[in-house]
């Protein structure tokens, strides 16, 4: 019994762990393409906010 549930740790940790990776990928990319677009024609306030939220959505998820 103990064995089963020391397995559905390691999955749930593992997809944890996959799902953090996932959403900093995201948040590293968007924050290239937001540093791209200021260099080109000035801030972006809606990648600005998609980004934050991909942020605020890591930090709670690594929390």
């Amino acid at each position: 019994m103990v064995g089963k549930f020391k397995n559905v740790y390691q999955h749930l940790d593992f997809f944890e762990k996959d799902i953090q990776t996932r959403l900093l990928a995201d948040v590293k990319y968007f924050t290239d393409q937001l540093s791209q677009l200021d260099r080109v024609k000035g801030p972006s306030h809606e990648l600005e906010k998609y980004v934050e939220s991909r942020v605020y959505d890591a930090n709670r998820v690594a929390s």
